[in-house]
């Protein structure tokens, strides 16, 4: 194999992979970066056991040669090493590659390196012919952002370690609860799937890092023990998590003993605010007081700092009186940062029933958050 390419696409491309390419590994194949060269181009795969990235560089890009091909063919390259010597070369980068013997030039400069055997790097499930969802890229990665921070850090339930998606024919539903928490958020999609599956939360940053256009369509599709995400001229492959997910439909109420409407920058403030003087309790204590229909009152305390005493007023109520619930300051910002909206609507149902926060004037995104006993 040996091809030529220009040397800042490559090394950025590189980088996007090796990223995800272990150091060490009991598979010492996956320290390993995949390069492929034929007549579409340049084709890289790097993973781990749980994830696999693959960027597609095609011949040309916007009418421009980036890639020549010399001879095709595929080998293995030691992917920290290599990424790094990329990034050091000046210009213009020869790559070749004939029985585990690497040649990387550039200019005058001449460097050789070890590869691998590739015949003993994991095949990844064919993307022909498979089910799929689509849907912009922006949209997915705003879902992800208000739902993958509920999930649960800790290991002893891993399947609440993931993002639930579940395909519908003209929905894409993402769920993430720690047990304490629940986020959901709701997209429209076209589809020609019904299916659902659990992503490890590591693997969904690595998808909301990608670096394509939000407006770009995304397809996502089940093979196996994978989801396959496709986006552009560029592949993810996720492990999926092993188990039943908690059905949590029958836990998210349509009904209120109390409601408020609130602006959502003034609260996230306010929630921000009170959470520096809750970091001594457990779980970072701050109170919610309704007393009145138009004022909400915000405290949090510290034996050490001192206490905050805010009051907001209510943009509207409907509802009994008066609401007093204690809940976790961090959680509690986390859930009103998922939100986009101007307007914030919290649901209250007794004392120590879970809370529902949606943005106001619709339901494509709710928070459910557990109040803590004191």
């Amino acid at each position: 194999m040996e091809f030529i390419i220009q040397k800042q696409l490559f090394s950025s491309l590189v980088s996007d992979v090796v990223k995800v390419c272990p150091s060490q590994s009991v598979l010492p194949i996956l320290t390993g970066l995949k390069i492929e060269a034929g007549e579409n181009g340049v084709t890289l795969t790097g993973g781990n056991t749980e994830l696999f990235i693959i960027k597609k560089i095609p011949l040309q890009v916007e009418g421009e040669t980036v890639v020549q091909l010399v001879e095709p063919g595929q080998g293995m390259v030691p992917a920290k090493y290599f990424a790094e010597l990329i990034k050091k070369l000046p210009s213009s980068i020869r790559i070749s590659i004939r029985e585990s013997k690497i040649t990387v030039s550039s200019e005058e400069i001449s460097t050789k390196l070890s590869g691998y055997a590739d015949d003993l790097y994991p095949e990844l499930p064919d993307l022909q012919g498979m089910q799929t969802i689509e849907l912009p890229f922006g949209k997915l990665k705003e879902a992800i952002s208000q739902t993958a921070f509920a999930v649960a850090k800790s290991d002893s339930k891993p399947v609440l370690t993931g993002v639930h998606m579940q395909v519908e024919r003209d929905r894409l539903i993402c769920t993430a609860t720690d047990s304490h928490r629940l986020a959901q958020a709701v997209i429209p999609a076209n589809s020609s799937m019904a299916d659902n599956f659990i992503i490890p939360s590591k693997a969904l940053s690595e998808l909301s890092n990608l670096k394509v256009p939000e407006t770009a369509l995304i397809r996502i599709s089940k093979n196996g023990q994978f989801a396959v995400f496709q986006c552009e001229n560029t592949v993810l492959y996720s492990i999926l998590l092993e188990g039943m997910y908690p059905k949590t439909e029958s836990l998210l109420p349509t009904e209120f003993l109390t409601s408020v409407v609130l602006d959502a920058e003034q609260l996230r403030s306010g929630i921000d605010r009170a959470c520096l003087f809750s970091g001594e309790w457990k779980h970072n204590n701050v109170r919610l007081e309704i007393l009145a229909s138009d004022r909400m009152k915000i405290t949090s305390k510290s034996t050490e700092i001192g206490e905050l005493e805010e009051v907001q007023n209510i943009l509207h109520l409907d509802g009994q009186l008066p609401v007093q619930m204690t809940f976790d300051g961090k959680y509690l910002l986390e859930a009103l940062k998922g939100i986009n909206s101007k307007k914030i609507v919290i649901g209250f149902n007794g004392l120590m029933k879970p809370a529902l926060i949606r943005p106001d004037k619709q339901h494509s995104t709710l928070q459910l958050l557990s109040p803590l006993r004191v």
